[in-house]
């Protein structure tokens, strides 16, 4: 609503002055004076782009007018504005910002690409699983582990599929991520298909795939999976035999003089 964004406006502004820079007019139109903050990133003193995208942060999650200039500062080569930016993107929660951000999954830089996939995530909206599922097959494996976890932070069964290819990926980091989302949806809506897929990559030569795995098989209220759990307690990793034995205790099938018998961490 328009009191809504004009309240924040004031607000942004206001820290924009409380954080030493020249007062800027709350009086003035919404438009002009959001085109203050955007004109002050490219401001000759650090400190001053600095506070601009300080305010701007604050109107990130309400106003997508503010976002394809905070994209841009995705790849400022100053540290301090392009950790700014990555959070005032990830706290966009307006709709009307999902065009801006999946034209944004086709830019040249992964590291814009990755950032863009957990703000979609965050935005939580069925028109998002496309651009996400889509980037699942992205040449940077950075950028499939942020759309692994995105299509995880969506709880929607359109999801599953190809989440379910990704348990194969090449890159275990993406794998791992796969696995990881698949355990959270399968928390919330049971995919039959799923705990065939997990107790195939229990097997997974990389450590941390497995530890995802036995992680995810925790959240699958299904009796297949327990031989594999127990099992697990024998791995020779310790975060591995750690996460079957807290995914036992979840499905209520820690026995603890069987886990006295077994190797500790």
């Amino acid at each position: 609503m328009i009191m809504n964004r004009t309240l924040l406006l004031t607000a942004a502004v206001g820290l924009y002055v409380l954080s030493g820079a020249a007062a800027l007019a709350a009086e003035k139109p919404i438009s002009t004076t959001l085109q203050s903050l955007l004109n002050r990133l490219t401001h000759s003193v650090e400190a001053e782009r600095l506070k601009a995208i300080t305010a701007l942060g604050m109107l990130a999650f309400d106003d997508p007018e503010v976002t394809p200039a905070l994209i841009t500062l995705l790849e400022d080569q100053d540290v301090h504005m392009n950790l700014r930016a990555r959070l005032a993107i990830l706290r966009i929660s307006d709709p009307a910002a999902i065009p801006i951000l999946i034209k944004a999954m086709a830019h040249q830089n992964p590291v814009v690409r990755q950032v863009v996939a957990q703000a979609l995530g965050q935005i939580n909206d069925p028109a998002v699983i496309p651009a996400l599922i889509r980037a699942m097959e992205d040449q940077n494996p950075v950028v499939r582990v942020a759309a692994a976890g995105a299509l995880g932070d969506i709880n929607d069964p359109a999801v599953s599929l190809a989440l379910l290819k990704a348990v194969g990926d090449q890159d275990p980091t993406v794998r791992a991520a796969a696995v990881q989302a698949l355990g959270q949806i399968n928390y919330h809506i049971n995919d039959p298909a799923a705990a065939p897929a997990l107790l195939k990559a229990m097997k997974d030569q990389d450590s941390k795939v497995r530890q995802a795995v036995a992680e995810a098989l925790g959240k699958i209220e299904d009796p297949a999976v327990l031989p594999a759990l127990r099992k697990a307690l024998d791995d020779p990793d310790p975060a591995v035999r750690a996460a079957a034995r807290t995914a036992l205790g979840r499905l209520g099938e820690l026995e603890m003089p069987l886990l006295k018998k077994r190797k500790s961490p």
